[in-house]
């Protein structure tokens, strides 16, 4: 009976390590399709991050490019407003300056024409 008990042992034994084995190649296989599918999802994610550096390089330099627009732009319109007070204000001082000519010796020496 011992005899028995040991091969049956034995057996159980024998029959543990072949299921084992066959489990341990299941595993393995699961686990190498799931590392495939990782290494998959992994390079999909590389290419979305090098597009998405792409994007922002080139979002970044338009961005630029709009905020010197604005700039020169700005500078433009402060200049053309500028030129046209001071065009409009030329003529006033020319007025100004015809009007003093004519005014009379005797005002010509007083604090408010001076």
């Amino acid at each position: 009976m011992m005899v028995q008990n040991k091969k049956d042992k034995q057996f159980k034994d024998d029959k543990n390590i072949k299921v084992n084995k066959k489990n341990n190649k299941e595993t393995y296989q699961e686990l190498k399709e799931e590392n495939e599918k990782l290494n998959k999802k992994i390079k999909e994610l590389e290419e979305i991050l090098a597009n998405s550096q792409i994007q922002y390089v080139s979002l970044k330099n338009e961005f630029d490019a709009y905020q010197k627009r604005i700039k020169d732009n700005e500078e433009k319109f402060k200049q053309a407003i500028f030129e046209k007070t001071i065009l409009e204000i030329i003529p006033i001082l020319e007025l100004f300056m015809e009007s003093y000519k004519h005014l009379p010796e005797e005002f010509k020496k007083h604090k408010w024409t001076a």
